[in-house]
């Protein structure tokens, strides 16, 4: 199996949660991605924060050991068509969201979090929770 990891999830691995690093640990880097979207939200929080050198350096120790999937044409219809979806259904979920959940859906990966709430309402996608 494949992963794609949400944001959340990579914010415990840098804050060093024992279940997060073991599961990640056990994968192998190829088996393991995160969007560029979760890399970009990653970096905000690290230049929002009062540690932000220590923070980069981790979100650095991160990106050396997963594939960094970029957005495609085709993860822009995708993204499109969700998002007219949950328009439609009354149930949006933030535009990032999206963008990581049509990735995941475009690389045929699992996606990893710890916001099933919200990805559950996207058809087509499969969810791992490894926190519980």
């Amino acid at each position: 199996m494949s992963y794609l990891l949400d944001t959340n999830i990579c914010i415990y691995f840098l804050k060093q949660h024992p279940e997060i690093t073991t599961r990640i640990g056990q994968c192998r880097s190829d088996r393991i991605a995160i969007s560029i979207i979760t890399l970009a939200e990653l970096q905000f929080g690290a230049y929002n924060s009062s540690q932000v050198e220590n923070n980069i350096k981790r979100i650095i120790f991160l990106r050396e050991r997963v594939r960094l999937l970029n957005l495609t044409t085709k993860t822009t219809d995708i993204y499109a068509k969700i998002k007219a979806s949950l328009r439609k259904s009354g149930s949006i979920i933030d535009d990032f969201d999206i963008l990581i959940g049509a990735t995941a859906i475009e690389n045929d990966l699992i996606l990893v979090t710890n916001n099933e709430h919200h990805f559950s309402r996207i058809e087509k996608i499969h969810i791992a929770n490894w926190l519980k």
